[in-house]
């Protein structure tokens, strides 16, 4: 399959790529830079914002200049322009911790994991309900990471990059409970680990692979169904875009190598596209409100 280099931006960390369909371009974040970036064919890449520290997800809310995001000190909305308001301190107190990826379900609620950045140990998974009640969902998890729901949301993806694993779990939509298990996805050390992830119509799930330089789809059940190889070595997160969602947009990350390996991946950090011949779904905003709780 065909990969085309859509924009060379040299990311530090280049994840939570959301597709806006109003505006026809992608807005993605360069993690560790605390920059929030839109991307559209014809103007290239923007910085729209630059927050001061770590911004590990955008999520769409129901204000079309805003986000709901996560950051060093906890989860916040954040507007196109830049303008950054906490609303929940989440782990504070813990030394190293902070926000990673996340992603809202089919109702709305909100779903996000924290991480130790010394350690890779010890991250928590946490939801968020419209009233911005915070509950934490799990924890002694690794690296929390990819997230994402089948069409009916009746199932749940999630990426653990930390304990190198996919899993898969039956989920209430109802009331926003993980119910069981129903699949696991081991990964060895050379596959590199699950990083972020999409879902697309036929409910199969593209996750992307930090060291692995691929992206690979999986089915409901588990099987591995198809490779696209990457030409940067961390592969951080992807999303479906386009006029007709078909575009599968792919953002990757240069921090951590070494010369060689920027040698040999010199394209490490920028945002790709492809046409792998399935359609993705919109992206689930955040259906609480964005006024101080």
């Amino acid at each position: 399959m065909r990969v085309e280099l859509a924009c060379d931006v040299k990311a530090e960390v280049g994840e939570s790529p959301v597709w806006d369909i109003q505006r026809g371009g992608l807005w993605w974040v360069d993690l560790l830079r605390g920059e929030l970036h839109f991307w559209e064919s014809r103007a290239g890449d923007v910085v729209r914002a630059r927050v001061g520290q770590s911004l590990g997800f955008v999520v769409p809310s129901l204000r079309s200049d805003s986000f709901v995001v996560g950051l060093a000190d906890g989860i916040g909305v954040l507007t196109t322009d830049g303008q950054y308001t906490l609303m929940k301190a989440v782990e504070a107190d813990r030394r190293n911790f902070r926000m990673n990826d996340g992603k809202c379900d089919r109702q709305g609620r909100l779903w996000a994991g924290t991480m130790n950045d010394a350690t890779h140990r010890d991250g928590c998974l946490y939801r968020v309900d419209a009233d911005w009640q915070v509950t934490k969902v799990a924890e002694s998890l690794g690296v929390p990471n990819g997230i994402g729901w089948t069409r009916n949301g009746t199932r749940m993806y999630f990426a653990d990059t930390g304990r190198a694993r996919l899993e898969m779990w039956d989920f209430d939509p109802s009331n926003g409970e993980r119910t069981e298990m129903s699949n696991v996805i081991e990964f060895d050390e050379s596959d590199g680990g699950p990083d972020g992830l999409t879902v697309d119509a036929e409910d199969c799930v593209w996750v992307c692979l930090w060291g692995g330089h691929q992206v690979r789809r999986y089915a409901p059940s588990g099987e591995w169904l198809e490779t696209i190889e990457v030409p940067a070595l961390n592969v951080a997160s992807c999303v479906f875009g386009g006029d007709d969602l078909r575009d599968l947009y792919v953002t990757t990350a240069r921090y951590g190598m070494s010369t060689t390996d920027l040698q040999r991946w010199p394209l490490s950090g920028a945002l790709f596209r492809c046409r792998p011949g399935v359609q993705g779904v919109p992206a689930d905003p955040f259906s609480g409100r964005l006024a101080l709780p």
